[in-house]
Parts: C-alpha cells; sequence; structure tokens
C-alpha cells in the first residue's frame, strides 16, 4: 500500500515531536517509524510518485534528526528505536562508526540495536568490513544480543545464495553450540532463510 497524504502528514508530525525531545521521545520515534515512507518512488501507483518530493524531503529531515539523537547521550530506550530506523534509511558510509560505538554501550537493548542498525545500513552503502565486530558480538553475554545478532548477519552477506557464503557454516555452529535457546531457534530459523534463497551448502548441512 502506498503512502497517502494523511500518512505524509503523520510522519511530518512525529518528526516535529521528536525534535522537540522530552520525556515522549522514545514514543515519537515509534511513530516515525511506522509512517517514514521509502524514498523510492513506486511502480504502478502514481499517486505515490507525486508524492515523491515530500518522501525524499521527510527522510532527509528524519536523517538529520536521528544523527542528533544517536550522536547525543539520550535514554537506551529511545536509542533502543533510533539506532535501527537510522540504519534503515540513511546513505552515509561514515554512519558505521557510531554503530560500532555502540557495541560497547551498557544497556543490551542498544547493542542489539547497534548491531541491526549497522546490519541494515550494509545493505545500503558500502562500508568497511564490519563482519569482525559483528561476530564478536555473538560472544556477547546476553542471550538477547547474540540472537538479534544472529538475526542480522544474513544483512551483512549481500549475495547471500552464493555458495562460498561463510555464513551459513557460522550461524550452523551456533545453532548447535549455544546454551540459550533463543539462540539457537535464531540460528535455525535464519539457516532455513539461507535454504530458502538457494544456499547450496545450507541445502546440504543441517544443522
Amino acid at each position: 500500500m502506498g503512502e497517502t497524504s494523511g500518512t505524509l502528514a503523520l510522519c511530518q508530525k512525529a518528526l516535529e515531536r521528536c525534535r522537540r525531545g522530552g520525556s515522549d521521545l522514545a514514543s515519537a520515534l515509534e511513530a516515525l517509524e511506522r509512517t517514514l515512507p521509502s524514498p523510492l518512488p513506486s511502480h504502478g501507483r502514481r499517486s505515490d510518485n507525486l508524492h515523491l518530493a515530500t518522501k525524499i524531503r521527510l527522510n532527509r529531515e528524519a536523517i538529520t534528526v536521528l544523527e542528533e539523537i544517536c550522536f547525543g547521550e539520550p535514554p537506551a530506550s529511545v536509542l533502543a528505536v533510533a539506532l535501527p530506523l537510522l540504519g534503515r534509511i540513511s546513505e552515509q558510509g561514515e554512519h558505521h562508526r557510531l554503530f560500532l560505538d555502540r557495541f560497547g554501550h551498557l544497556d543490551p537493548a542498544v547493542r542489539a540495536a547497534a548491531a541491526l542498525g549497522l546490519a541494515r545500513l550494509n545493505t545500503r552503502v558500502c562500508l568497511p568490513p564490519v563482519q569482525g565486530p559483528m561476530l564478536n558480538l555473538l560472544r556477547d553475554p546476553a542471550a538477547h544480543v547474540r540472537a538479534s545478532v544472529v538475526r542480522a548477519l544474513w544483512l551483512l552477506d549481500r549475495t547471500a545464495a552464493r555458495s562460498a557464503s561463510s555464513t551459513p557454516l557460522t550461524l550452523i555452529l551456533i545453532a548447535s553450540q549455544d546454551p540459550d535457546p533463543e539462540v539457537r531457534k535464531a540460528a535455525a530459523d535464519e539457516i532455513e532463510r539461507y535454504r530458502n534463497l538457494g544456499n547450496p551448502w545450507a541445502r546440504t548441512h543441517a544443522p
């Protein structure tokens, strides 16, 4: 479904709430996440393309707002929403340092959000190698963080169907060795994703 002018107006209001900050900033960011449109033109919906300039403007404004939030020191609940959203819409490769810096945050929800944000950014821009830092998070003491990293690994593997990819092997090792059932389940789900993508290695090496 394409974005209507009403949805775009809601997005603008969410941006204004984000700029004001305050105690409801996390809620405002969630509203922004729900309403922020894709800046890409639609195929087959002329009404969507009429709003293309507005979509592009809203995304640019959102990037500016999210940068200010993520480079600051807001509450963990705010960063947990802002980091993945910035990764979803940013096209600036230098933002990868922002995500990497948050890998050391005290709150596990922020570490998990930073991993997802970095993986999303990787799908949009050409980044320096980030697999190493991501794999290091697989030793995080929080199972939630490890599971989040597992679910994000495929986003780092741009050509996931290639047989040479080592990500399915990594996932299989996690699925068989991690002490937490949530992490093992996440790994098994991602192995199935690779099978569905046609990865020969994943198809022939079950956990």
